[in-house]
């Protein structure tokens, strides 16, 4: 047996970590940081909590608000000029999953030089870089806890991912009670890319048995909470949201992925699709697609998303597991790719993009252009 298991960020799990920020960055020696985030971020308020736990440890900084949803390789260049001109030494990212990969492409950028498609793959970044602390406002990305970052070529259209060494932050700031006020939307589609995150580790090629285990806790936590989490907002469906959000990023940082994620990114890139609700319509199909390779894998996975196997035969247990993934988007009105408008004309070169996607490597089946047509073709009927 053999495998790496890897995870590169510390994580402080827990409501209001958010007020150890100033003081763990003053841990690193740091002076001056660069707090990343969106505009949302300051209406919520929640950009004037770190700030405040900054002053508390006099580290000056600079807000770079202009992150949006599929961040772009010409936004990356501009943060990293700024980086530069302000003469930052750290940086604090407070977002979802965009916002948390832009830091750490402007950090790559401030440190390694060049242009951020330069580092497209895996360990091109060959110089360490400063410290990050990042804290997630969603439950979904985990990009928290990963050694990836995905930012999106302008002139390609295509969703580059940045993986490997030195790619990381340094420390993940787990807050629960910064979810709380999420947007069902928001909260359902960033979920349903925790729960694709969860379920392609586990049954990834480089699946391990610390994967597996993680993945696994993950899709349990994930099915107990996601529902209640959008439709109620209790504490405990946020707080069990978040961790299954972040245990599925360790089982994937080291797992990878599969075709879900390949037919996602380039959705995403061309339609500007956000990327838990492609994640999400595509989850159903690509399982029922790959579930012939899961093997004695397929009832852990049952019982873990709370199916009762009892004395299901294969086949039953396996439809099983595909309808309540259905079900379950139904439920939290996850769109249809049918209401995005895709000419189905583009469904080919979907496809063919699909195949050149990293975590294609890694999908439990081989697949082709063919293939990932008629899974777009099922997607889009349902």
């Amino acid at each position: 047996m053999n495998f790496i298991f890897d995870i590169p960020a510390t994580v402080f799990f827990g409501d209001n970590k958010i007020v150890e920020t100033g003081n763990l960055l003053k841990g690193f020696g740091t002076t001056k940081t660069m707090i990343v985030c969106d505009k949302a971020m300051l209406d919520l308020g929640f950009v004037d909590k770190v700030i405040s736990s900054l002053e508390e440890e006099n580290i000056e900084y600079v807000i770079f608000d202009s992150v949006m949803p599929n961040p772009t390789d010409v936004l990356m260049h501009e943060g990293a000029k700024i980086g530069e001109e302000k003469n930052i030494n750290s940086f604090v990212a407070i977002g979802g999953g965009s916002v948390m990969d832009s830091a750490k492409a402007i950090n790559i950028l401030l440190t390694n030089k060049g242009k951020i498609a330069d580092y497209e793959g895996i360990n091109k970044v060959a110089i360490p870089t400063l410290p990050l602390i990042m804290i997630p406002t969603t439950s979904g990305t985990a990009s928290e806890v990963t050694s990836v970052s995905v930012v999106t070529h302008t002139k390609r259209h295509k969703k580059m991912v940045i993986a490997g060494q030195f790619v990381g932050g340094n420390i993940a700031l787990c807050d629960p009670s910064l979810t709380m006020k999420l947007p069902k939307g928001i909260t359902a589609s960033t979920g349903m890319d925790a729960l694709t995150h969860a379920i392609e580790a586990y049954v990834s090629k480089w699946a391990s048995p610390v994967t597996d285990a993680i993945a696994l806790k993950s899709i349990k936590l994930i099915m107990e909470s996601l529902e209640e989490a959008v439709l109620k907002s209790s504490k405990i469906s946020r707080e069990k949201m978040m961790l299954g959000s972040v245990t599925a990023g360790m089982a994937f940082n080291s797992a990878l992925l599969g075709l879900v994620h390949s037919l996602a990114h380039p959705l995403s890139a061309h339609y500007d699709t956000p990327h838990g609700v492609a994640n999400a319509i595509f989850l159903p199909y690509i399982v029922e697609y790959n579930i012939e390779t899961f093997g004695d894998k397929l009832k852990p996975l049952a019982e873990s998303m709370g199916i009762e196997i009892g004395g299901l035969d294969k086949k039953t247990l396996a439809d099983s597991v595909v309808n309540k993934l259905i079900d379950l988007s139904e439920a939290i009105n996850i769109p249809k790719l049918k209401s995005l408008i895709i000419p189905k004309e583009d469904f080919k070169m979907l496809a063919e993009e699909a195949m050149l996607e990293m975590s294609t490597m890694t999908n439990p089946k081989e697949t082709n252009v063919d293939d990932l047509i008629m899974i777009i073709e099922k997607a889009y009927l349902r």
